[in-house]
């Protein structure tokens, strides 16, 4: 098996892994709350893994893979290469070559992967189906014939001057109005919608990053830059100039801009009016491994939209710009 299709079936094989763990967490959750029919007694939590396994599995899979010579993209040699100092350093390392055990380890991972969904696989599809019997009761149901499933709580939204803030986990819904936004001197207004720094980021909003950019003519919304994850945007009002791997692309309202993994971009603010943009971007897999990079390009220095050099230093990348301030939302940012 060479190394592209070994790290197809790893990442299958650990995304398994990972539904089932978040499947364990949120039976767990629902037991140990003591979540049942009125009438019933609370049980011990149902004998699902505890652990993160499938998470930890699919993220140590995937970077055995890529830091083997034979499928490593050539951003991780190159960034491997400025860490370490010289192209010389980059001696070869007994655990990163990729005919010293990584085969032997993947291998490994998916027997250890595949023993362990086979234990929990009947669990899991009874859970699923919230079928599974309790110990020393019948199986209960929803008078209306359905397996029972309680509703997930609504998360608490607290003012922390600037506008409403998450404070607990679960679901919720808010007008963008009423939230905290961020004005950012040379790079317009920002919402983000999904957590403003790391711990509200992967506390309320681990798997999805979302934001409402709004840039006035001139005005870029960031650094040219790329990241490993999937980003998707959607001009909502007014128009835009995107910056993508060295093109000028213009945009108007209701033009939709995908970039895979490792497309460098940014977005210029252009026309009579702001332009609004919806951002979202993936991060469930982000936090272990490099983000991206800023990156120098000519076509975004333009626009002054190019960080002074290729780098992952966020202060390097932004220090042309004064630091963004919180605020609540001004009359005019958004249409009616």
């Amino acid at each position: 098996m060479d190394g592209r299709s070994r790290a197809r079936q790893l990442v299958a094989l650990g995304r398994e892994a990972h539904e089932l763990d978040l499947l364990a967490q949120h039976t767990r959750h629902r037991y140990q709350a003591g979540e049942h029919l009125p009438g019933d007694r609370a049980v011990a939590a149902p004998p699902l893994p505890t652990h993160t396994f499938g998470t930890w599995l699919l993220r140590r899979s995937c970077r055995a893979v890529c830091t083997s010579t034979t499928v490593a993209p050539s951003w991780r040699r190159r960034a491997r290469a400025k860490s370490r100092g010289s192209a010389s350093a980059r001696k070869a390392h007994p655990r990163r070559d990729p005919g010293s055990g990584v085969a032997a380890r993947s291998a490994a991972r998916i027997r250890l992967l595949t023993t362990t969904l086979a234990t929990h696989q009947g669990a899991r599809s009874k859970y699923r189906r919230g079928g599974a019997t309790r110990v020393g009761q019948r199986s209960r149901r929803h008078p209306s014939g359905q397996n029972y499933r309680p509703m997930l709580s609504e998360a608490q939204l607290r003012d922390d001057g600037a506008g409403l803030v998450p404070a607990s986990t679960g679901w919720c819904a808010m007008n963008a109005r009423d939230a905290r936004w961020f004005h950012r001197p040379g790079r317009g207004d920002s919402l983000p919608l999904t957590g403003c720094d790391e711990f509200e980021a992967e506390t309320y909003f681990p798997m999805l990053g979302m934001s409402i950019q709004v840039l006035p003519p001139g005005e870029p919304n960031g650094t040219y830059h790329w990241e490993t994850e999937q980003e998707d945007f959607l001009v909502l009002a007014g128009e835009a100039l995107l910056i993508v791997e060295g093109q000028e692309r213009p945009l108007r309202q209701w033009d939709f801009v995908h970039c895979p993994p490792e497309t460098r971009h940014v977005f210029v603010g252009v026309g009579a009016q702001r332009c609004v943009i919806l951002a979202a971007s993936s991060r469930q897999f982000q936090k272990d491994g490099p983000w991206g990079f800023y990156c120098a390009d000519e076509v975004a220095r333009r626009y002054n939209a190019s960080a002074p050099e290729d780098t992952q230093d966020n202060g390097l990348a932004y220090a042309r710009f004064p630091p963004a301030q919180p605020t609540r939302y001004r009359d005019g940012l958004l249409p009616h």
